[in-house]
């Protein structure tokens, strides 16, 4: 098993390429809020099921704890607060976060702690099985409401409650996997069970490392920079887990299937892949070749729609971007990765709209950045906040669940990463 933090490590001691200010043809081959996970990742979490293997509670509590001490990239504050939120929101177990209206934590309840507490049973479960099974009264979330309120500004009635009780219920009534209340805590779980099946003619190889060594890119994007091939790879399998927790039976509700959660159109149109046969799942092997070939299409289309006019004419909003940035290697590690990553989700004309209105509206004018340090992730970050926000008719389909698709796939990537090295340092 490769050791990709190391590797990252040793590719970025190399002397980046520096920006050439005077080229404007510029091609790459082709704030502040923080948020917790509305409802669950996506509704491939929401059909999976864990096991808790042999690791405790104790265990997945020393992997949030040497994420949250991890190394911060400077400029990347707001990014980073969010991905580790998320890393929290899916590593918790028999707890429940609240959050605020610009949807920051505020607080992070036990369950038994706060019974303990108050004397007020949170809901149906909790007796028996020590967490909620089948939703949480109206009396224990107002009193966790004005507990957390007490003292402070906040409104009560302006809280809400997030729990992952919905994607354990969901996980123990899957008769087909081995799946308890006893044994199945925390979304995290979810991801890990599937994600450590290993691959069929996989060379002896779990699904979340397949996903993440074996996947290969053609064209351009073969010819990017080692470090953001490298690092496309690593959040591979965060995707795979924000898609559908690592499990091949996830069929969603607008018909996509399998791990990487392929539409149907997309599968056979665009990839030239038979239609999905109902009911026999599509091998792994096949596709994470499939999500090669698609992303290295959509690192040469997404540039297109970022320009002003058709075709690659006009105002190049990207080389406006790209300009901040201290180097070529920066802009496209922090900067182009999510984009790309988030077009998986929205779509690459979605994203280029979106780059555009960011631009076009002065919103980018008004950040200043310490080109010392670098912009990291911050331009990224106020950029899909803005599209979060935004009453533009462009971007009315850039809501919430777009706006932090990319966190929660660096969250999952990260907490996927430290269980494998921790695993390494075992052997």
């Amino acid at each position: 098993m490769k050791n990709f933090s190391m590797e990252r490590q040793a590719l970025r001691k190399e002397e980046p390429e520096k920006i050439d200010k005077s080229r404007r043809g510029f091609m790459l081959g082709a704030v502040a809020n923080v948020a917790v996970a509305y409802g669950m990742i996506r509704t491939g979490l929401e059909s999976g099921g864990p096991v808790k293997s042999a690791e405790s509670e104790d265990a997945v509590e020393d992997i949030v704890s040497n994420v949250e001490t991890s190394e911060v990239i400077d400029g990347s504050e707001r990014f980073d607060q969010i991905k580790i939120m998320y890393k929290n929101f899916f590593s918790m177990g028999r707890e429940v976060m609240v959050v605020n209206e610009q949807d920051e934590m505020v607080a992070r309840i036990n369950l038994q702690e706060f019974y303990e507490e108050n004397g007020i049973d949170p809901g149906k479960g909790f007796a028996e099985q020590g967490m909620v099974t089948d939703g949480f009264s109206g009396a224990w979330k107002e009193a966790v409401r004005e507990s957390v309120a007490l003292g402070s500004d906040y409104d009560p009635q302006d809280l809400r409650i997030q729990s992952n009780w919905q994607t354990i219920s969901k996980a123990v009534s899957n008769k087909k996997e081995q799946m308890t209340y006893e044994n199945t805590h925390s979304i995290l779980d979810v991801v890990n069970y599937f994600a450590n099946k290993e691959v069929r003619e996989g060379e002896g190889l779990s699904r979340h490392e397949y996903v993440r060594e074996k996947i290969s890119f053609t064209g351009n994007l073969a010819k990017t920079a080692p470090v953001f091939q490298l690092e496309l790879r690593r959040c591979m399998p965060g995707l795979c887990g924000v898609e559908s927790s690592f499990n091949d039976a996830v069929i969603s509700k607008t018909g996509a299937r399998g791990i990487f959660q392929f539409m149907p159109t997309t599968w056979h149109k665009e990839l030239g892949r038979p239609d999905f046969a109902p009911g026999i799942p599509v091998p792994l092997i096949e596709q994470t070749k499939a999500a090669g070939e698609l992303f290295s299409k959509m690192y040469d289309r997404l540039p297109y729609w970022c320009y002003e006019e058709e075709p690659y004419s006009g105002r190049n909003y990207l080389e406006e971007i790209k300009q901040i940035f201290a180097s070529k290697d920066d802009f496209e590690q922090y900067f182009f990765l999510p984009c790309l990553l988030n077009s998986y989700n929205t779509g690459e004309q979605g994203m280029g709209e979106l780059v555009q209105a960011f631009v076009e509206t002065g919103t980018l004018a008004e950040i200043t950045r310490n080109q010392k340090g670098g912009a990291g992730f911050d331009i990224f970050q106020a950029m899909t906040d803005f599209g979060r926000d935004s009453e533009l008719p462009t971007l009315q389909d850039y809501g919430d669940d777009a706006s932090r698709y990319v966190q929660r796939i660096y969250a999952l990537a990260d907490l996927l990463d430290v269980k494998s090295n921790l695993e390494m340092a075992e052997l």
